[in-house]
C-alpha cells in the first residue's frame, strides 16, 4: 500500500504547482525527474528523447494541475504517464533541440558512459524486468514502493527482480 506520506507529498507538490508553477515544477522534477528519465531512457534508448519525455511530463502535469484531485497511487500514475510519453516519443521523428546548455563546463562523459553501460547490460531483460531494475537501482525505490506503483503484490515484484538478477548473472558470467 502506498504510504500516506508519499500521497501527501505528491498532493503538496501539485498544490505548489497551482500556486507557483516555477517552484512547484522544480520540486516535482526534484522528486520524480530521475524516475521519469530512467524509465524513458529504458524505452527510448536515447538521452535526448529521455530528456524530451521528462519535459513533456512536466508540461503535462503543469497543464492539468488544476484538475488533479487526490490520486491514490501517485507514483504509479506518474509512471504510466511517463511510459506513454516515452512510447509516443519513440514513434515520433527524432530531432535535436538546440540548447544553451549544450556546452557545459563540467565533464559529463563518464556519467553518460556509465548510464549507457548500465542500460546496455540490462537490455536482454524483458521490459517489466528492466523497469523494476531501473526503479530499484537508479531511482532508489523500495520493493514495496515498486509493488505499489505497478499495483502488484510485493512477492511478485521481488521474484521478478531476483529472476532478472539471475538472468543477468548467467549472461555475464559466461
Amino acid at each position: 500500500m502506498i504510504s500516506e506520506e508519499r500521497i501527501n507529498k505528491f498532493n503538496s507538490i501539485i498544490d505548489l504547482i497551482r500556486q507557483d508553477s516555477q517552484k512547484g515544477s522544480e520540486q516535482f522534477y526534484n522528486e520524480y525527474g530521475k524516475m521519469i528519465w530512467s524509465l524513458a531512457y529504458s524505452i527510448c534508448k536515447c538521452h535526448y528523447k529521455a530528456d524530451s519525455v521528462v519535459n513533456r511530463v512536466l508540461a503535462k502535469i503543469w497543464q492539468i494541475s488544476h484538475r488533479i484531485n487526490k490520486i491514490k497511487n501517485p507514483d504509479g500514475w506518474i509512471f504510466t504517464i511517463a511510459k506513454n510519453f516515452a512510447k509516443s516519443e519513440n514513434k515520433g521523428r527524432y530531432h535535436l533541440e538546440l540548447k544553451e546548455g549544450v556546452l557545459q563546463a563540467e565533464d559529463c562523459f563518464k556519467r553518460i558512459h556509465d548510464n549507457d553501460a548500465f542500460f546496455r547490460r540490462i537490455s536482454p531483460l524483458e521490459q517489466e524486468e528492466q523497469e523494476i531494475i531501473i526503479l530499484r537501482f537508479m531511482a532508489s525505490y523500495s520493493f514495496q514502493e515498486i509493488a505499489d506503483m505497478f499495483s502488484k503484490p510485493l512477492p511478485s515484484v521481488t521474484s521478478t527482480y531476483y529472476r532478472a538478477i539471475i538472468k543477468l548473472r548467467k549472461k555475464y558470467q559466461q
